[in-house]
């Protein structure tokens, strides 16, 4: 600004005093639509990504070079990077001048977000414009460069919505807190923005935060409703005097009813028509006291487990994995009573009655139902078999048959099996069986063994025993018989009139064995 002093430019003030007026305008009301930071006005330069912007203020009003007077700059262009711009006076070693400017980033190109305008000063403080964004700062001779708006107090804010689209509020990036709502009093978060992760965060607030929510429905489209982190209580409302039970329900978008919690009778309803589908392992735990209930026509489908505590009760008209409950047909999965560790897993029947079986303590151990006949498993080492099937090792009832020679013995030999029975067998039987595939004298399976009376050698003896450890054979004779004599049977002749034979059996392809009974 040129002031005039008395008695000076006689006749020519006025040229001072109207481009003073002109400066004066321009400080207030000037801007500046298209700074093209790669080609700067005036006396400015532009180098490698950097402006030196010169004010120029000797510069007349509205003339090529006084930008610098200008209330707002438009920063245009397309520079190929992120720009400085050098804020200097009439010349580039000229201290900032304390100035205030509305600025704009309008440089295009780039990669998203855009190049960003870094103004400085030459020392101190300086403050980044983001692409597409308008600051108010200021610059002052020390050489600081700062935002006029870093913490603003207002009453509220009014976003009108304009013609192009809704008012936007941009965060700056990786910011733990990008916005953040807080007490002025204690400090504390109500509400905080987080763009720290790529997965951008709202936070409520901090640990005793509370987030309460009055409107009538409440729209999620997250994909996920995470409650992992920590043990949370979802309260529902008490008995009231509606008349309406279901304190929460849940209801399918064809407005259909899913599944029920009802606080007046504290349960869970599966209501008609509809499946509740328990995952692969999943468990679904009545606790004591409980029932669960299926309604008819509705399904529980447990494709893991159903635990249920003692005194818990397990009822309705429903079917669980497609069986009725309660009915003639046993149902399917696996049920852990609270008494013990005993579970019932898998269908006594399956779908034609003819096969299916039940286990017991998780292990393969149980009742089994095989093309419409009951077997029994008393052990995992065992196989399934009736109550006196072979392997079946333990308990009353239990059956067992041992071989004592792999082929039939000649006379003077001897030979017993263990067969950990714990107890002399109340039954026993000693038999011939022949080997897979043989047949002997018309047999074709097994033979009693022959008794000493009907065997022609005098002095042979067969004596077969038991006891509370083992089962055994010896075949014996007297000094003055020869020996290497194989057993005899009794086989009737097919030929009329019928006769009794006395046939002598071969060795390999019979065995001796030996059938008990506990």
């Amino acid at each position: 600004m040129r002031l005039i002093g008395t008695g000076l430019e006689a006749g020519t003030w006025g040229l001072s005093t109207n481009e003073n007026l002109k400066r004066i305008d321009q400080t207030l009301s000037g801007t500046s639509d298209d700074f093209i930071v790669t080609a700067p006005p005036g006396e400015s330069s532009y180098s490698e990504g950097v402006v030196t912007w010169l004010l120029q203020d000797t510069t007349d009003a509205w003339s090529v070079g006084s930008d610098g007077r200008n209330r707002y700059i438009n920063f245009t262009g397309i520079p190929g990077v992120n720009v400085t711009v050098d804020i200097r006076g009439n010349s580039s070693g000229d201290p900032n001048n304390s100035r205030i400017y509305w600025v704009r980033n309008s440089l295009t190109g780039g990669a998203a977000p855009g190049y960003t305008i870094e103004f400085e000063g030459g020392a101190g403080d300086t403050f980044v414009l983001a692409n597409g964004a308008t600051a108010l700062i200021y610059s002052d001779s020390s050489g600081d460069v700062r935002r006029i708006l870093d913490s603003l107090q207002v009453s509220g804010l009014d976003f009108t919505q304009e013609a192009t689209g809704a008012a936007a509020i941009k965060l700056p990036n990786n910011k733990a807190s990008a916005l953040l709502f807080e007490d002025t009093t204690t400090g504390y978060d109500f509400v905080k923005f987080d763009t720290a992760t790529s997965a951008s965060k709202l936070i409520l607030g901090e640990a005793n935060a509370n987030l309460e929510i009055n409107s009538p429905t409440v729209d999620f489209n997250s994909t996920e409703l995470n409650l992992a982190t920590q043990e949370v209580d979802i309260k529902l409302k008490g008995v009231d005097g509606s008349g309406n039970l279901r304190a929460l329900d849940f209801v399918s978008d064809g407005d259909e009813r899913i599944l029920s919690l009802d606080t007046n009778a504290t349960r869970v309803e599966i209501p008609n028509g509809s499946t509740l589908d328990i995952a692969s392992s999943g468990t679904f735990k009545v606790s004591s006291g409980g029932t669960l209930q299926v309604d008819a026509g509705s399904t529980l489908n447990i494709q893991s487990v159903l635990t249920a505590d003692a005194g818990a009760a397990i009822t309705g008209a429903g079917t669980i994995d497609d069986q009725v409950i309660g009915g003639n047909t046993a149902v399917a999965g696996t049920f852990t009573t609270g008494i013990a560790t005993t579970t019932f897993q898998s269908p006594l029947l399956d779908a034609t009655g003819v096969s299916g079986q039940l286990k017991f303590n998780t292990l393969d151990v149980g009742l089994k139902i095989s093309s419409g006949a009951l077997q029994v498993k008393q052990t995992e080492s065992d196989a399934y078999g009736g109550l006196y099937a072979s392997g079946q090792v333990s308990g009353e009832g239990v059956y067992k048959e041992l071989t004592i020679f792999s082929t039939l013995p000649i006379i003077n030999s001897f030979n017993e099996e263990l067969h950990s029975l714990g107890s002399v067998p109340r039954v026993h039987e000693f038999f011939c069986k022949l080997k897979s595939g043989q047949n002997d004298w018309g047999y074709t399976d097994e033979a009693e063994i022959p008794l000493a009376a009907v065997n022609p050698f005098v002095g042979v003896t067969l004596t077969c025993y038991v006891n509370s450890t083992n089962a055994g054979v010896g075949y014996l004779v007297d000094s003055n018989v020869a020996t290497n004599v194989a057993p005899i049977i009794i086989v009737i002749d097919s030929g009329s009139p019928n006769y009794l034979l006395l046939n002598q059996l071969d060795n390999d392809k019979w065995e001796l064995r030996v059938k008990l009974w506990k």
